[in-house]
Protein backbone atom coordinates (compact mmCIF):
# COMPACT_ATOMS: atom_id res chain seq x y z
CA UNK A 1 0.00 0.00 0.00
CA UNK A 2 2.50 2.57 -1.12
CA UNK A 3 1.50 6.00 -2.23
CA UNK A 4 3.65 8.83 -3.53
CA UNK A 5 2.45 11.00 -0.64
CA UNK A 6 3.48 8.33 1.85
CA UNK A 7 6.88 9.84 2.52
CA UNK A 8 9.12 12.70 1.57
CA UNK A 9 12.32 11.89 -0.25
CA UNK A 10 15.21 14.28 -0.55
CA UNK A 11 16.21 14.87 -4.15
CA UNK A 12 19.85 13.83 -4.55
CA UNK A 13 20.48 16.91 -6.70
CA UNK A 14 19.35 19.09 -3.77
CA UNK A 15 22.19 17.63 -1.72
CA UNK A 16 24.94 18.80 -4.07
CA UNK A 17 26.74 21.57 -2.21
CA UNK A 18 23.98 21.75 0.39
CA UNK A 19 24.29 24.86 2.54
CA UNK A 20 23.05 25.20 6.12
CA UNK A 21 20.13 27.35 4.89
CA UNK A 22 19.20 24.85 2.17
CA UNK A 23 19.38 22.04 4.75
CA UNK A 24 17.06 24.03 7.03
CA UNK A 25 14.61 24.53 4.16
CA UNK A 26 14.73 20.80 3.43
CA UNK A 27 13.82 20.19 7.08
CA UNK A 28 10.76 22.43 6.60
CA UNK A 29 9.85 20.57 3.38
CA UNK A 30 10.20 17.24 5.13
CA UNK A 31 8.07 18.18 8.15
CA UNK A 32 5.39 19.73 5.93
CA UNK A 33 5.22 16.61 3.74
CA UNK A 34 5.25 14.21 6.68
CA UNK A 35 2.34 15.99 8.32
CA UNK A 36 0.38 16.04 5.07
CA UNK A 37 1.02 12.31 4.65
CA UNK A 38 -0.16 11.64 8.19
CA UNK A 39 -3.36 13.59 7.58
CA UNK A 40 -3.93 11.83 4.24
CA UNK A 41 -3.72 8.44 5.94
CA UNK A 42 -6.54 9.40 8.26
CA UNK A 43 -8.49 10.92 5.36
CA UNK A 44 -8.44 14.25 7.19
CA UNK A 45 -7.86 17.25 4.97
CA UNK A 46 -5.83 19.68 7.07
CA UNK A 47 -6.73 23.33 6.79
CA UNK A 48 -8.98 22.72 3.77
CA UNK A 49 -10.08 26.34 3.87
CA UNK A 50 -6.57 27.78 3.44
CA UNK A 51 -4.00 27.41 0.69
CA UNK A 52 -1.09 25.02 0.68
CA UNK A 53 1.26 28.03 0.80
CA UNK A 54 -0.44 29.29 3.96
CA UNK A 55 -0.14 25.86 5.58
CA UNK A 56 3.56 25.72 4.67
CA UNK A 57 4.07 29.19 6.17
CA UNK A 58 2.39 28.00 9.39
CA UNK A 59 4.72 24.99 9.45
CA UNK A 60 7.70 27.31 8.98
CA UNK A 61 6.54 29.50 11.88
CA UNK A 62 6.23 26.40 14.08
CA UNK A 63 9.74 25.26 13.12
CA UNK A 64 11.20 28.75 13.68
CA UNK A 65 9.70 28.66 17.16
CA UNK A 66 11.25 25.23 17.74
CA UNK A 67 14.68 26.60 16.74
CA UNK A 68 14.25 29.45 19.27
CA UNK A 69 12.97 27.09 21.98
CA UNK A 70 16.03 24.88 21.58
CA UNK A 71 18.52 27.76 21.33
CA UNK A 72 19.35 26.97 17.70
CA UNK A 73 20.19 29.50 15.00
CA UNK A 74 17.52 29.75 12.28
CA UNK A 75 19.67 31.99 10.06
CA UNK A 76 22.87 29.90 10.27
CA UNK A 77 21.99 26.42 11.52
CA UNK A 78 24.64 23.83 12.15
CA UNK A 79 24.20 20.12 11.46
CA UNK A 80 23.85 19.71 15.24
CA UNK A 81 21.09 22.37 15.32
CA UNK A 82 19.19 20.60 12.55
CA UNK A 83 19.54 17.25 14.30
CA UNK A 84 18.30 18.69 17.60
CA UNK A 85 15.32 20.37 15.95
CA UNK A 86 14.48 17.28 13.86
CA UNK A 87 14.47 15.07 16.96
CA UNK A 88 12.23 17.50 18.83
CA UNK A 89 9.84 17.75 15.88
CA UNK A 90 9.73 13.95 15.66
CA UNK A 91 8.67 13.73 19.30
CA UNK A 92 6.06 16.43 18.74
CA UNK A 93 4.75 14.75 15.58
CA UNK A 94 4.46 11.44 17.43
CA UNK A 95 2.40 13.16 20.12
CA UNK A 96 0.03 14.35 17.38
CA UNK A 97 -0.48 10.80 16.16
CA UNK A 98 1.88 10.80 13.18
CA UNK A 99 2.59 7.11 12.45
CA UNK A 100 6.03 5.92 13.61
CA UNK A 101 6.93 4.69 10.12
CA UNK A 102 6.31 8.17 8.68
CA UNK A 103 8.57 9.69 11.32
CA UNK A 104 11.27 7.05 10.81
CA UNK A 105 11.33 7.57 7.03
CA UNK A 106 11.49 11.35 7.45
CA UNK A 107 14.33 11.07 9.95
CA UNK A 108 16.26 8.74 7.59
CA UNK A 109 15.95 11.30 4.79
CA UNK A 110 17.04 14.13 7.09
CA UNK A 111 20.11 12.10 8.12
CA UNK A 112 21.14 12.15 4.44
CA UNK A 113 20.95 15.94 4.50
CA UNK A 114 22.96 16.17 7.72
CA UNK A 115 25.61 13.77 6.45
CA UNK A 116 26.03 15.79 3.27
CA UNK A 117 26.40 18.98 5.33
CA UNK A 118 29.27 17.39 7.23
CA UNK A 119 31.20 16.40 4.10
Amino acid sequence: MSDHTDSWRVDEAALDGVTPLRARDLLVDCFFSAQNAAHARTKHVPHSDISRAEVRKTVEVLIRAKFRELGCDWEDPTAADLHKVALSLAVEAASWGTPPETIERAMAELRKVQQRMLQ
